[in-house]
C-alpha cells in the first residue's frame, strides 16, 4: 500500500471535526479508505468510530457517524448481504466535503473539570 501521511496537528484535527453531511460525489480512492478502517481496527474497542472521523478529518475528508439502520431493521444488512450473525451499528459515509472544516463550539474545558471534589 502506499505510504499516507497527514502533518495536520492532532488538537487542529479535534477542533475542527465536525460531521459533514454534505459530500461531493467524487469517489475516495481505495487506499485512503483502507487507512481509515486500519486507524479505527488500532484503536480501543470503544471509540473506534470516533477514530475513523477523526483520521477522515486528518485527510481533509468528510464523514458522519449514521444509524439508519435502527429504524430499518435488517433492511440494511439484506441490502448489505450480511450474515444474520453480524450487527451493523452504524455506517458511515466518507467523502470530500461541500461545505469547509472550521471550528466546532464547546464548553470551556475548565468548566467541566472537578478537583478533588465535584464543583469544588
Amino acid at each position: 500500500m502506499t505510504e499516507l501521511k497527514t502533518t495536520a496537528d492532532v488538537f487542529d484535527i479535534m477542533h475542527t471535526c465536525r460531521a459533514m453531511r454534505r459530500l461531493r460525489p467524487d469517489p475516495v480512492p481505495e487506499e485512503l479508505l483502507v487507512k481509515l478502517v486500519d486507524a479505527a481496527i488500532h484503536a480501543p474497542a470503544y471509540p473506534a468510530a470516533q477514530i475513523l472521523l477523526l483520521a477522515a478529518r486528518a485527510f481533509g475528508l468528510g464523514a458522519v457517524l449514521t444509524t439508519p439502520q435502527l429504524f430499518h431493521p435488517a433492511r440494511y444488512e439484506e441490502l448489505l448481504g450480511l450474515p444474520s450473525d453480524v450487527t451493523l451499528t452504524c455506517v458511515i459515509p466518507v467523502g470530500y466535503p461541500v461545505g469547509k472544516f472550521g471550528p466546532v463550539t464547546r464548553h470551556d474545558p475548565r468548566s467541566m473539570i472537578s478537583w478533588d471534589r465535584w464543583r469544588a
